[in-house]
């Protein structure tokens, strides 16, 4: 369970993204809601967004919130027999893959509600759907495939735009459907790719050397050793 904040305000009031991602599957399940929310406000959205859909989860991660470390929190669920586990926020030792997943999902709806000014809130099932479409780099499969065992059936791959051409307002409404999910796309791909650079600078480059079978400073460090010796 994730927090995104900081996010333009919208027509509703609303300026951060509740996220809950399952850690086996990467899905996402994420809700409009304001930074100021409580604990029994974000126990309520649980209720809505994850209860309904999926029954109670064992264990519950999240980060030091005073709102998930509350009275009201605890007892709520320790009397529904679901662990909450506190980690430090950004810390991979305490379940990697779903901080990962948390950072590129921040990443992409930062760059997604960015266009949309005060209306992203109405967008938000655009992100989830295409998130959720696309493939994970930890278990090699989309959520949706691992949830329910197919691949979903997107709009970007089946509309035919002929078959609302006797309809104005049904051509208006699927043309907006088709940008909402491309503008999410899109998004995935920047964030991925953001992650990638991000990598790519951390990550020292070690050329190999062909005629000694050693990556150059292995090699070097032999060569210091040979002519001591």
């Amino acid at each position: 369970m994730d927090l995104i904040t900081a996010l333009p305000k919208t027509a509703k009031g609303h300026d951060s993204i509740l996220v809950f991602v399952d850690r086996l599957s990467k899905a996402i399940r994420c809700t409009a809601t304001r930074k100021a929310i409580g604990a029994q406000e974000t126990a309520r959205l649980f209720k809505e967004t994850v209860l309904r859909h999926y029954g109670l989860p064992e264990v519950i991660i999240a980060d030091r919130d005073p709102r998930w470390n509350s009275l009201f929190w605890r007892s709520l669920f320790q009397s529904l027999q679901t662990k909450t586990r506190l980690s430090t926020a950004y810390h991979p030792q305490s379940d990697g893959q779903t901080e990962r997943a948390n950072r590129t999902l921040e990443e992409m709806l930062r760059s997604y509600t960015h266009p949309h000014g005060d209306d992203w809130d109405t967008h938000l099932g655009d992100v989830e759907f295409a998130y959720n479409s696309s493939e994970q780099r930890s278990t090699g499969q989309s959520p949706f495939y691992t949830l329910h065992g197919t691949h979903s059936r997107t709009p970007l791959d089946l509309y035919n735009p002929r078959a609302t051409e006797e309809n104005p307002a049904a051509k208006n409404f699927a043309e907006l459907m088709l940008q909402g999910h491309q503008a999410a796309k899109a998004a995935i791909e920047q964030a991925g790719q953001r992650q990638k650079d991000a990598y790519d600078k951390r990550k020292a480059s070690v050329p190999f050397n062909q005629e000694t079978g050693f990556f150059c400073q292995q090699s070097t460090t032999n060569t210091k050793a040979e002519q001591t010796s």
